[in-house]
């Protein structure tokens, strides 16, 4: 699949969405940069398991490019998470990885 080229802004809340996450123990690489549609970040959570965040502002939809490659990614089995705030994504990941969080 083809991704077009789009220069990437940087969404308001996404300092502060990675510098929380890291004072909460998370490694975060940043690869907003990267463009073509995927994702803001890749997360390895402070329990070992690796994810992919989307940033967006509450009001933001995600773009063309960002949809195709969410759509594709979850039809290779990945998710990728949107994170509107670093307290929101932590709720929804310890959520989803309650059984390996709490141990």
């Amino acid at each position: 699949m083809a991704y077009g080229y789009t220069v990437r802004k940087v969404d308001r809340n996404h300092a502060a969405i990675v510098q929380s996450l890291r004072n909460l123990h998370y490694k975060v690489w940043d690869t907003h940069s990267v463009g073509c549609g995927g994702p803001d970040l890749v997360v390895l959570t402070p329990w070992g398991c690796l994810e992919l965040v989307e940033i967006k502002m509450p009001s933001e939809g995600l773009t063309e490019d960002e949809a195709r490659w969410h759509r594709d990614w979850k039809v290779a089995g990945g998710h990728v998470h949107i994170a509107y705030s670093a307290d929101q994504l932590h709720q929804d990941l310890l959520k989803e990885h309650r059984h390996v969080a709490s141990s």
